[in-house]
């Protein structure tokens, strides 16, 4: 059996390494109000340092990380098991564990393959981006002939969204990681027609712009969002803590978009713009 560990950060780092495809060399990851926590193998520790301390770096913020051992066992099979298939507004989620039947009646079911609670949709940002794609769709607010998602991650949102409508979707991420595991996901759907990019296209314009990620990224990017936003268009902002949301509701502000509405659960918030 391998011997594994169990790594820890502070509270004040979760949201950062939240807004972040952790390496698969971590099997499992989770948070309380205090801490986040993931586990890797034992002979892995130096990997998960590395890859903590760059992204730290980036963002110019220290970090601390201690390591502790931990029993025996599939910690992967483990924490899938933990995370049931999501059943919210038209879309049902599930990953490659899931031994049940999927649903009838022409209900988007969406294959997700990500060890980790956000890359699978389960955790509160994701789902509240989920939430505020049902009701744009559900209240016919928006009727868009191309989609973004800025900061893909697993290429959740990316999916959900190109299921809804059914148009011209990018999805976009710095992260090498992020692009090989939406890649691998939208083959595992079938979805080749949602493209892939490491950046937004020069001169692209959207009807409706999806962004979960840091706050400060969001903030930093708001003109540039607001560029590629078309007139009448939708953002759906979210990766933002409630003690965050004046800050970004004010520099997207400064860019003429006006608050549609929000969406809460537990400590964050999803804010959706219109242009």
């Amino acid at each position: 059996m391998k011997e594994y560990v169990q790594f820890s950060l502070k509270m004040d780092e979760k949201q950062l390494l939240l807004s972040e495809i952790l390496p698969e060399e971590v099997e499992a990851f989770w948070w309380d109000e205090a801490h986040a926590y993931g586990i890797v193998q034992k002979n892995q520790q130096s990997i998960i340092t590395t890859f903590l301390s760059n992204l730290f770096k980036i963002q110019n913020l220290p970090f601390t990380i201690s390591f502790e051992a931990i029993e025996k066992k599939d910690w992967l099979q483990e924490n899938q098991n933990q995370l049931p298939p999501i059943d919210i507004g038209p879309f049902f989620i599930y990953g490659p564990h899931y031994e049940g039947n999927l649903p009838n009646g022409g209900i988007p079911a969406v294959l997700i393959d990500s060890p980790h609670a956000f890359g699978s949709g389960h955790h509160p940002t994701t789902l509240s981006c989920l939430e505020a794609l049902h009701q744009i769709s559900y209240e016919n607010i928006l009727s868009p002939e191309r989609i973004l998602d800025l900061g893909c991650g697993s290429g959740i949102l990316a999916m959900a969204a190109f299921l809804l409508w059914r148009v011209p979707t990018d999805a976009v991420d710095l992260d090498p990681v992020a692009i090989a595991a939406t890649k691998r996901n939208i083959a595992s759907n079938k979805l080749e027609q949602i493209s892939v990019y490491e950046k937004i296209e020069s001169g692209s314009h959207y009807d409706l712009i999806l962004a979960n990620i840091h706050s400060k990224t969001l903030i930093s990017l708001a003109k540039t969002i607001k560029d590629h936003l078309n007139n009448n268009g939708i953002l759906i902002l979210s990766g933002i803590l409630q003690t965050q949301e004046e800050e970004v509701l004010e520099a997207y502000a400064e860019c003429q978009l006006s608050p549609l509405f929000t969406i809460q659960k537990g400590e964050w918030s999803t804010l959706c713009f219109h242009q």
